[in-house]
C-alpha cells in the first residue's frame, strides 16, 4: 500500500514518460491542489504548466486524461476527458468494482 507522496510521484513520473500526446511532457504538471482522495486511490489532473499557474480558461489544453494511482496495486489508470469526470469516473468504478 502507498501514501500520496507515492501516489504523486509515480503521477509525476508517468506523465513525465508521455510520448502520446502533441506536446512537450516537459510542459506538464499536476494540479496537486486538485488532486481527489477516494478510499481506493487518488486521482491527480495534469495540465499545461501554464493553465496550472494562471487557472485561464484560455491557457487550458484539451484531451488529457485524468490519472487514476490505485493504493494497493499502485498501478496507473487514465480517465477520459472526453465525456466529462463524472461520466468516466463512473466509468472507472464500475469496470473495477469499487
Amino acid at each position: 500500500m502507498i501514501d500520496q507522496s507515492k501516489a504523486l510521484s509515480m503521477a509525476k513520473n508517468y506523465i513525465k514518460n508521455i510520448r502520446k500526446f502533441n506536446t512537450d511532457s516537459r510542459d506538464l504538471q499536476v494540479a496537486t491542489d486538485l488532486t481527489i482522495e477516494k478510499s481506493y486511490g487518488w486521482i491527480f489532473i495534469f495540465q499545461n504548466k501554464k493553465w496550472v499557474e494562471t487557472r485561464f480558461d484560455l491557457d487550458l489544453t484539451l484531451g488529457f486524461p485524468y490519472l487514476v494511482v490505485m493504493k494497493d496495486s499502485e498501478e496507473i489508470f487514465e480517465l477520459p476527458s472526453n465525456r466529462g469526470f463524472n461520466v468516466s469516473l463512473a466509468e472507472f468504478e464500475t469496470k473495477h468494482l469499487l
